[in-house]
């Protein structure tokens, strides 16, 4: 119980000589005890930060759920840890949540190329365009994702073979990256992007996925628990079948995945898949109607986005978030992608400027 406890005045000295540990004091007892078990990350990177926390078991076998908050700062380094709280549950068995506060170093000075740009506090901001120009065209030439966030994701959590034992597959043998990164040989590159229009969809497929391509069960969510579904075809509608296609670039055919829509076309959405002589790394680019998405699952608020969510099973094995435009046109690029399991990123900042960051870095 969380509000206040009533009893009676004449009654509360003797009920409180027997009656066990209220739930409020049961939380602050266990919460003491998830400060005695979580360590200090302040001061350290982001990175090392979640590899430090994701060590932790807790006595009750509870695990430890990262909260993010990125906020300007003028003296810590970007993506170093400002500051950590720790909520714990009631039962210390479940979920302990660490607050973590992420510095995005010192604020751009760069002036947004249009005024009054509203972040709302719960992190709802726009996805992308430094000028008034379309910033992705889907035309298959993918230039335009070069320079954007991404993520590396895959359809199991390969970061032991990536860093320790090695990875085999289309030329690969006992292939590694450093510690703590990834590149297109182990994992899929994705980027995923919004504007008050359209959601905008990039993948390159890893190098090691022997399936080379998949276009099905692509799920996005806007916030929430609500989600529609698509799926990419052939021209004529069969499944595209990259292993038996030659090289060169495909234009896809956007489909509803769910509901009373399924297998109807997307009215305005737009894909190319691109595949190279050598068979791996093919690359994909999508575009989606906002209103599509509302159109197949009416429950979805596309007026008012949150965290933008794209999941795959067969590609990865945790959602990979980018922040909704709202009904704002544009407004950041450069932190706009997040792809970390069990967490939310928030931006507490108004009138952010625009900072320019290149793909995975």
């Amino acid at each position: 119980m969380k509000g206040k406890v009533l009893l009676s005045s004449v009654l509360i000295i003797a009920v409180c000589a027997f009656m066990p540990l209220t739930e409020v004091q049961a939380a602050q007892a266990s919460a003491a005890e998830a400060e005695q078990q979580v360590p200090d990350v302040t001061g350290m990177s982001l990175a090392d930060a979640e590899s430090v926390l994701a060590d932790v078991t807790l006595s009750g076998g509870g695990q430890i759920e990262i909260i993010k908050e990125y906020q300007y700062s003028d003296t810590a380094p970007a993506d170093e840890v400002l500051q950590q709280s720790i909520e714990a549950s009631v039962s210390s068995s479940d979920t302990t949540k660490v607050n973590l506060v992420v510095s995005l170093g010192q604020e751009p000075q760069e002036e947004l190329p249009f005024e009054s740009i509203e972040v709302s506090e719960t992190g709802s901001f726009g996805l992308s365009a430094y000028n008034s120009e379309p910033v992705i065209v889907i035309d298959g030439s993918y230039d335009d994702w070069q320079d954007k966030p991404c993520s590396w994701e895959y359809n199991w959590d390969n970061s032991d073979n990536c860093w320790k034992w090695g990875v085999w597959g289309n030329g690969l043998e006992g292939y590694t990256t450093p510690e703590g990164t990834y590149d297109a040989n182990v994992r899929h590159q994705v980027s995923l992007f919004v504007d008050g229009e359209y959601v905008y969809l990039y993948i390159k497929f890893a190098r090691i996925y022997d399936p080379g391509f998949n276009g099905w069960d692509n799920n996005f969510s806007l916030g929430g628990d609500q989600s529609a579904k698509f799926v990419l075809t052939d021209l004529d509608g069969s499944d595209f079948d990259a292993a038996n296609k030659d090289a060169g670039l495909y234009e896809l055919v956007v489909k509803h995945g769910d509901a009373s829509m399924s297998w109807g076309a997307v009215e305005g959405a737009k894909a190319f898949l691109r595949i190279y002589d050598y068979k791996y790394n093919a690359e994909l680019e999508m575009k989606i109607p906002l209103s599509q998405m509302k159109a197949q699952n009416p429950n979805m608020d596309v007026e008012h986005i949150g965290m933008i969510s794209w999941w795959n099973p067969n590609l990865t094995y945790r959602a990979v978030y980018a922040s909704g435009a709202g009904t704002m046109p544009f407004a950041l690029a450069g932190i706009a992608l997040i792809g970390v399991p069990l967490s939310t990123a928030y931006i507490k900042k108004k009138n952010i400027g625009n900072k320019k960051k290149g793909a995975c870095e």
